[in-house]
């Protein structure tokens, strides 16, 4: 069973050019995150890989509850 993509937003980057805008994270390191853009905006496209710092991307919460009895 394959891993649901973990997408957050991005915010604060570039002076606020890709505020709002949806990433799945690529990568954990320790200085941040690599994330793959899942939208484009401006000059930025679909696809564009990043790295961003902690505060710059903020991942969306999962849900880890189980349907069932």
């Amino acid at each position: 069973m394959r891993k649901r993509p973990i997408v957050g937003t991005i915010a604060g980057v570039f002076g606020g050019a890709l505020d709002g805008i949806r990433a799945q994270l690529i990568r954990r390191t320790t200085l941040g995150y690599t994330v793959e853009l899942l939208e484009s905006k401006g000059a930025w496209k679909k696809g564009a890989i990043l790295r961003l710092s902690v505060a710059e991307f903020h991942i969306a919460r999962q849900d880890t509850t189980k349907e069932g009895p």
